[in-house]
């Protein structure tokens, strides 16, 4: 904890026997979840990806939502 604070990380104040504020039990929830989700499942999004990061370098690092919000303005504000 000590050299957290030396290199200027703020601690964070919460009451210590709290489990809805314990960052350990968003994780253990998430890893449940993990582990219910088909393998096809987590097979397609893997292989979905290279799609998705063509995608992303096609626009030039835009996301699909902020080219749409972009050609709305541009085609109502010209």
């Amino acid at each position: 904890m000590e050299q957290l604070l030396d290199t200027g990380v703020p601690p964070m104040q919460w009451p210590s026997l709290s489990p809805d504020l314990s960052p350990i039990e968003n994780l253990v929830a998430l890893q449940l979840e993990w582990d219910a989700m088909p393998q096809q499942t987590i097979s397609r999004l893997a292989k979905s990806m290279r799609h998705h990061c063509h995608a992303v370098i096609d626009l030039n690092g835009l996301t699909w939502k902020k080219m749409m919000s972009l050609s709305f303005l541009f085609i109502f504000c010209f």
